[in-house]
């Protein structure tokens, strides 16, 4: 079943890896920069779709973008992630992270949160 998701994985992602410092500290001890750096993967976005809210000024649909990633990612809450196809350009941060199984690790499906 993992080469079947991975043969729909048409989109593409940069997702953020460790942070390396770049510089030294400054004479007030601010520094050194933590420089994020990023590996390409394939992945899938889509819309999600989520439930119904109901707030003072009525219901509200509740939808997260949601991402599929192969096993061979390396992915964690929080984590930033850069959309890189077309509609998904965008940054977002990793809400929920779901492990999908057959037999084995085949693929992750994450919640996400655009953040700029």
């Amino acid at each position: 079943m993992g080469a079947l998701i991975e043969a729909r994985m048409i989109h593409s992602c940069k997702i953020e890896t460790l942070a390396s410092s770049a510089g030294t500290a400054d004479e007030y001890g601010i520094g050194p920069v933590d420089v994020p750096t990023y590996a390409t993967t394939k992945c899938l976005f889509s819309a999600g779709k989520g439930g119904t809210k109901v707030l003072e000024s009525g219901q509200h649909v509740q939808s997260l973008p949601t991402i599929l990633l192969p096993a061979t990612a390396v992915i964690a809450e929080g984590q930033r992630l850069i959309g890189q196809s077309a509609g998904w350009i965008s940054t977002y941060a990793i809400r929920k992270v779901y492990p999908i199984w057959s037999r084995v690790l085949d693929h992750y499906r994450c919640d996400l949160e655009a953040v700029s």
